[in-house]
Parts: structure tokens; C-alpha cells; sequence
């Protein structure tokens, strides 16, 4: 993949994202959440997978392919740039949820999911990008 493909592939994960955290209602995101616990209570997983836990799990999932796609589009950034990036842009999208859109509201554990995330998808951008450009 070309870091030209990767960095169209990261302005859309992007605009999907802000489209996700944007909407004025978290009706689609509070459905996509019951929908992925129902889903995965249906394929075994333990009762301990709460609502909150596979929530937490999206959000994770949600900023892996952003980082992922960076690391890939800019091979001079490194993964500590790219997850402390991710972090300040967790740190604004809840700012924004808390202060401006009335009905969602701020949440730091979203914050450490979404970074947690975000060095999921860093680290693993960094061991695709040794795998095909090695030096």
C-alpha cells in the first residue's frame, strides 16, 4: 500500500470517526453498542462483557485503524507521536461531546479506551511498516 492510498484510507477512518462522535444523539452509537454486546453474549462471551465493557471495546476498536493508517501514511512519525495525537484528539471530541452537543456528554474513560486503541493501531502500523519497508 502507498503512503498515498493510506492517506485517503486515513482522512475517511477520520471523517468516519467524527461522523460517529459528532451526532448531536448518540442514537446510532448507543444502538451499534447493543447490537455488538447482543452479538458477541450470542457468540459465548462470558457475562462479565457488560454493555460498558463492550462499549469500551468499540471505542478501542474505533481509533486502531486512524493510528494504524498514520503510521503507514507518514513514515517519519513516530508511534509515540501518532498515540499522543490520538489522545489530544480523544481529549477534544469529549471536550466538544461535554460543552456543546446537549445530549452526550463527557466521559474520561472514553479518552483512555480511545488511546488504548490508538497504541493498538500505532504499534501494529509499526510492525506492518518493518514487514514492508524493511531497512
Amino acid at each position: 500500500m502507498t503512503a498515498r492510498v493510506s492517506r485517503i484510507l486515513l482522512l475517511l477512518s477520520i471523517v468516519a470517526v467524527a461522523a460517529i462522535v459528532f451526532q448531536p444523539h448518540p442514537t446510532v452509537a448507543s444502538g451499534t453498542v447493543g447490537e455488538f454486546h447482543a452479538t458477541l453474549r450470542d457468540l459465548g462471551a462470558p457475562a462479565a462483557l457488560t454493555p460498558s465493557r463492550a462499549e469500551a471495546l468499540l471505542n478501542a476498536g474505533m481509533f486502531v485503524p486512524a493510528t494504524l493508517l498514520a503510521m503507514l501514511a507518514f513514515d517519519r512519525l513516530s508511534w509515540t507521536a501518532v498515540v499522543a495525537s490520538a489522545f489530544l484528539a480523544s481529549l477534544a471530541i469529549e471536550t466538544i461531546q461535554g460543552l456543546l452537543l446537549d445530549a452526550r456528554t463527557m466521559q474520561s474513560i472514553d479518552v483512555v479506551t480511545n488511546t488504548f486503541g490508538a497504541l493498538l493501531g500505532a504499534l501494529a502500523g509499526l510492525a506492518v511498516r518493518r514487514l514492508i519497508r524493511p531497512r
